[in-house]
């Protein structure tokens, strides 16, 4: 039945993205291609993990794919894509400032490092480890074990920086700008956020910044071309062309970290080589969810939900063999919170809003300070759709510090852009 569903999912990807005329990018047909993946990597751990897909598993993750695919179908005939809705002009972004801003972000990363790594001694760390101790700390609210908390708010600025900068290099690489400073600055702010995102204990915010590299190299690539729907696949094609070796590293950092993140070395035996942690990382989640759906809803109760459903939600379970267990359940994981129904309800509105914001903030645009800053913040947000073998990841958007993250963001992107001048034509 797992091969049933690989081939089920593989028809609905290709199908999306038709419906987004070839767009890959579109939020529902990325997002169905993140599955697809997800479930080919499922396939890969059968074994190791004693995976066997239940029927009710199987019609959940269809009733799913249906509820993405109605929102692009619908939203792709209702709404109007304009040509531009905001006029072209150039925008002139500081090089100074940036530069400023940059060296910023590296003291800003080096000194939450220390913080953190001598709190996690002081939680019972050692080593490289003590950031794991240190997250843990807060997690289990361990109140004498505290970061500064003026330090550990040098997290948001970091990261704001290193999208804003992010897209600038980008932009750069596109257009084939030969600004060596700028491309620096933009390594350097992406490798930034990188190194704090693991001294704070965790990965997943790093799979986030990728995936909003993802969306800006495709819009911005894109533009360049002129638009042509013609290009959309080729855009996704150049993408992956340059874009695979960015992730493989990305992943390779993520597999080399975990002695970092993780205060027990449960995960390490579970996942020894580069190979088995892929495998788990990304297919993993279909069977948590496979294994919580049997555990809940093996009777009644799946249309509406029940309470022992939202008990096991975030709860940890482990797979087969394995001696780490897992929570993330991919984006269908709503199932546990209120049933089949809020489920498909949930996914119609978050892809019919999605595919609205990036249909008519995006796509088609042309560079301006109002479309860049969208962008950027579009891309912070993009991760909902590439994540979706991962887990729903609606809820993070709405966090108080990522919307105080997007707040700096706006703040320093109009900082450094200083007022549009209007190109003359």
């Amino acid at each position: 039945m797992l091969s049933l569903l690989l081939l089920i999912v593989a028809m609905f990807t290709l199908v999306n993205i038709k419906i987004s005329q070839r767009d890959i990018i579109s939020p529902a047909a990325i997002a169905c291609l993140s599955l697809f993946v997800g479930v080919l990597f499922s396939c890969m751990g059968v074994d190791s993990w004693e995976f066997r897909l239940s029927a009710t598993t199987f019609f959940v993750v269809l009733a799913g794919m249906s509820a993405m695919t109605m929102a692009n179908l619908f939203s792709g005939k209702r709404i109007k894509v304009p040509v531009s809705w905001i006029k072209r002009s150039d925008v002139v972004y500081s090089d100074k400032l940036v530069e400023v801003a940059t060296f910023c972000s590296v003291i800003f990363t080096i000194l939450y490092g220390l913080n953190a790594y001598r709190v996690g001694m002081m939680a019972g760390g050692s080593g490289i480890n003590a950031f794991a101790y240190m997250k843990t700390a807060y997690m289990e609210d361990v109140g004498q074990f505290r970061m500064n908390p003026l330090i550990r708010q040098l997290f948001k600025p970091v990261i704001a920086i290193a999208y804003v900068n992010m897209f600038l290099f980008i932009d750069t690489v596109v257009k084939k700008e030969k600004n060596r400073r700028s491309k620096l600055c933009g390594l350097a702010s992406i490798l930034s956020a990188v190194a704090i995102v693991i001294f704070s204990g965790s990965r997943t915010e790093i799979m986030q910044l990728l995936s909003g590299g993802i969306l800006m190299f495709s819009v911005l690539w894109r533009e360049h071309k002129g638009w042509n729907v013609k290009d959309n696949k080729k855009s996704f094609i150049e993408m992956i062309r340059k874009v695979w070796p960015v992730v493989f590293s990305f992943l390779a950092l993520a597999f080399i970290s975990r002695n970092i993140v993780k205060t027990t070395n449960n995960e390490l035996s579970a996942t020894s080589t580069f190979l088995q942690y892929i495998i788990y990382y990304v297919g993993s989640s279909v069977a948590v969810l496979n294994k919580k759906i049997k555990m809940v809803y093996s009777g009644e109760g799946l249309l509406f939900g029940n309470d022992i459903a939202k008990t096991i939600m975030h709860a940890q379970v482990y797979l087969g063999k394995l001696n780490y267990g897992g929570n993330t359940a991919t984006i269908f994981i709503s199932v546990f919170e209120g049933g089949l129904l809020y489920m498909i309800c949930r996914l119609l509105v978050v892809f019919f809003i999605g595919i609205l914001l990036y249909r008519s903030l995006l796509l088609k645009s042309e560079s301006s300070y109002k479309r860049n800053r969208n962008l950027v913040l579009m891309s912070m947000s993009y991760y909902v759709f590439t994540m979706a073998y991962y887990s729903d990841c609606v809820g993070l958007l709405t966090k108080t510090s990522n919307i105080l993250t997007m707040f700096v963001v706006i703040f320093y992107h109009r900082l450094i852009a200083g007022v549009p001048i209007r190109k003359v034509t």
